[in-house]
């Protein structure tokens, strides 16, 4: 039992914290959380940098409670940390509560990572975080000054890259920014205001992972965060959350949105330099923006060397791509005719404009690209027979296919869409055969491979049920309008 731990038996589970099967180590962990072993902790929180066995870390250290803080304090402290461990380290702070907690928050709650400073807000705000009037209070207001400048920062990115092809992707990644922009806007808001109100307001304006609820409900809760603000922040908070054009916002900002018009490949240039904080995935969505729109430039050709040397794999693979065709120097180039291998952020972009994947947050798309496959067929030639072992899916990229049953059609599907979508979760024979009707380019994932991801990442096997089960019940509710209809034919036919 653990309240009964010798030294000895510290000793073991500490052995087993670091064990080869990851389901001893969660259950190693499980016990972690309520044995009196203190030099256990380090060990505990260096596993919440495993994904595998994440979420039953954090709950080893929520459990442990202040005893725990010691390690998690030590962890912020060194350098390197990765910004996905910070944040799910800060939420387990929130969880703890506490003074010691909410201080170990507070020292970080303006961290450079987006993704980090929202996670350590979302931590304050789990936690209870009242500001008390006078400097505590006085720092949220600054803070929230300069989160609004770096709302309008993106909006002029908005602004300026609206309408332009080669940066729709770029304004779908901005808007996104945006909108984690005005929730850590909210939250901050809530420590010097009303907070159970302002909860409701971001839970009706920004709800997580579903859609916005009508106008009635949209419209009460811009009233509520209207009359709850404090006098001073409303001119701040409002123009982010009414119903404006983006650049009705930026005139509604004022001096605090005092960014000049650009040309989209000066928009680009700014972005890339970046405004003081950092977010992942804005930065690589602007580095492939680079190599779509720009021109050879001695800022940007440095920006792109420093990118290049990035430990991040996905930056580092970006700016050798968008180098690459800023020096015309592509294989494409070289060897006109032959076909580049898809880099990890096409891939995502294509992800995006499938049903199956639009729900899925960028970054995890990012990881399903890297499973993916490139599958080149030829006109003619099946992709796969009526009667073979289904185990993996199909993203049509360029090209179309025939499904069909010997001769007789049954559909023909082209680009962005999926085949072979139910192997992912269920291994079956094949119901129809798919066949090239002209060159075709596919993207297939395996069903091995998805399975691996989902030990890692059950978000994305809930965002891909979902889809699938919306998918079901359409066709069911297809069917029943169907069998409807048979019956109101044989009636009428029989009178």
């Amino acid at each position: 039992l653990a309240d009964t731990f010798t030294p000895a038996d510290c000793d073991r589970l500490l052995a087993l914290l670091v064990d080869s099967d990851v389901a001893v180590r969660r259950a190693a962990l499980k016990l972690a959380g309520q044995a009196a072993c203190p030099d256990h902790w380090p060990a505990v929180v260096a596993a919440v940098g495993d994904r595998a066995v994440r979420h039953a870390a954090a709950g080893a250290l929520t459990a442990g409670g202040e005893a725990s803080l010691p390690a998690l304090a030590a962890t912020w402290s060194a350098t390197g940390t990765a910004d996905e461990n910070l944040s799910a380290l800060a939420m387990v702070c929130g969880h703890i509560g506490g003074p010691e907690a909410i201080q170990l928050l507070l020292a970080h709650s303006n961290h450079p990572s987006d993704s980090v400073r929202l996670a350590v807000l979302a931590g304050l705000a789990q936690a209870g975080y009242v500001a008390a009037p006078g400097a505590p209070a006085d720092a949220v207001r600054r803070q929230l000054r300069q989160e609004v400048e770096h709302a309008a920062w993106q909006l002029a990115g908005l602004r300026d890259s609206e309408s332009v092809t080669e940066l729709e992707y770029l304004s779908h990644v901005l808007n996104a920014a945006f909108d984690e922009s005005r929730r850590r806007l909210l939250l901050l808001a809530s420590f010097v205001a009303d907070r159970d109100a302002l909860t409701q307001a971001r839970n009706v304006l920004l709800p997580a992972g579903e859609k916005l609820g009508d106008d009635a409900r949209h419209a009460y809760a811009l009233e509520l965060l209207e009359l709850r603000l404090p006098a001073d922040l409303k001119g701040l908070v409002m123009p982010l959350f009414e119903d404006l054009s983006v650049g009705d916002r930026l005139q509604r900002l004022g001096a605090l949105a005092a960014w000049p018009r650009l040309s989209p490949e000066q928009c680009v240039i700014v972005l890339a330099r970046g405004d003081g904080y950092r977010n992942r995935w804005l930065h690589i969505s602007v580095l492939h923006a680079v190599g779509q729109l720009c021109r050879p430039d001695d800022e940007l050709t440095a920006l792109l060397d420093d990118a290049q040397h990035s430990a991040d794999p996905i930056r580092r693979e970006t700016a050798v791509w968008a180098a690459a065709r800023l020096a015309a120097e592509t294989e494409a180039a070289s060897a006109p005719g032959e076909r580049q291998v898809l880099s990890t952020i096409e891939k995502v972009i294509i992800l995006k404009d499938v049903e199956l994947f639009a729900e899925t947050p960028d970054e995890l798309l990012a990881e399903i690209a890297g499973l993916l496959m490139e599958v080149e067929v030829a006109p003619g030639e099946p992709v796969f027979a009526k009667g073979d072992v289904g185990d993996s899916l199909y993203v049509i990229v360029s090209g179309q296919v025939r499904v069909h049953d010997g001769g007789m059609t049954i559909n023909r599907l082209g680009e962005s869409e999926v085949f072979g979508e139910m192997a992912l979760l269920d291994t079956e024979t094949r119901m129809a055969a798919v066949t090239a009707e002209s060159e075709t380019l596919l993207l297939r994932l395996d069903q091995d491979a998805f399975y691996e991801l989902m030990d890692t990442r059950s978000e994305v096997a809930r965002g891909i049920i979902r889809v699938l089960s919306a998918r079901l019940r359409r066709r069911v509710a297809e069917v029943a309008a169907l069998r409807d209809q048979v019956v109101a034919h044989e009636m009428s036919g029989a009178a």
